[in-house]
């Protein structure tokens, strides 16, 4: 295990390490307002890492972080609780601002805690706490029509927490646990899973697989072309706060409050554990990958942990 200084401790945030190709991205616990900090992956192999802010214009607390690569290029996607912000790759760019009033019509108890990447349809997918999905459509790396993008609403309406997404499939997972498929090319809703009871707290897509956290350290893996679910994982003893996939292995990581680190492997349709790895005295907030290393944050650290596969 190799160990870096980060410049800042990290918050308790789902998910709170993301990665693009180039990019890592965390949001610091800075109070009473927590920055977004973004690390250059080749900066990791120097004694110095560089460290840069995003300028994001609010003043509230971030309730969610991701990269997405649509049409080959790298987004930031930041959620607040009245607008939903989106940046180029490092950061130095905002190429959208869009208010909730733009998508919800005001209603002032509507925030964003998901999104993922239609590929079919190259757009950006965001769901909300009204339990709908949003599509915001990209154009010369700009979002547009934010005024008439379409939002979508199904049987569910529980918040969204997860968003997971294959060619023109949509899994949208609430904080009850349901599962929900759409498809986004007929702008549909095709069927819904129930769910453990507990929310769904992070989520990534292997191919045509969704991988899904929750809150109890359940792990659901949806198989998202026969809209049904491969199986079910008792991943974790506590709740699952991290989660990403190897670029070209099929091999996905897991962290939770237990302190537990574990890989997974996919083969034939079958689950597989790979390695479990326990961080005693640390709550880990957060795992991403950069080809074979992975990387983990904890909770009020100022580290970076460094594994490699």
């Amino acid at each position: 295990m190799e160990t870096l200084s980060l410049p800042v401790s990290v918050s308790l945030l789902h998910s709170n390490l993301v990665a693009s190709d180039t990019t890592l991205a965390f949001v610091s616990n800075i109070k009473p307002n927590p920055q977004i900090h973004l690390l250059s992956l080749d900066s990791l192999k120097t004694p110095n890492l560089h460290n840069s802010l995003v300028k994001y214009k609010s003043e509230e607390e971030v309730l969610h972080i991701n990269y997405l690569k649509v049409n080959n290029k790298w987004y930031l996607i930041l959620g607040f609780y009245q607008s939903l912000q989106i940046w180029n790759e490092d950061g130095t760019r905002m190429l959208g601002y869009i208010s909730k009033d733009e998508i919800t019509g005001g209603d002032l108890e509507t925030y964003f805690i998901g999104s993922c990447c239609c590929e079919l349809i190259n757009s950006i997918v965001v769901g909300s706490s009204k339990g709908s999905i949003s599509i915001l459509n990209i154009s010369d790396e700009r979002l547009c029509n934010f005024s008439t993008s379409l939002t979508l609403y199904g049987k569910n309406r529980e918040p969204i927490s997860v968003l997971c997404s294959y060619k023109s499939f949509v899994l949208s997972v609430s904080e009850n646990g349901t599962g929900t498929f759409w498809n986004m090319e007929q702008k549909i809703e095709l069927n819904s899973l129930d769910g453990p009871g507990v929310s769904a707290t992070v989520g990534t897509n292997l191919k045509k697989f969704a991988i899904v956290g929750f809150g109890n350290g359940e792990v659901k893996v949806y198989n998202m072309k026969d809209k049904n679910i491969l199986c079910n994982i008792w991943a974790h003893t506590r709740w699952i706060t991290g989660i990403c996939k190897h670029a070209t292995r099929p091999i996905f990581i897991t962290c939770a409050e237990d302190g537990f680190v574990n890989i997974w492997a996919i083969r034939n349709g079958e689950i597989e554990t790979v390695s479990s790895k326990e961080y005693p005295h640390f709550l880990l907030t957060g795992v991403a990958l950069s080809k074979d290393t992975a990387m983990i944050v904890t909770y009020d650290r100022s580290k970076l942990i460094l594994e490699p596969l």
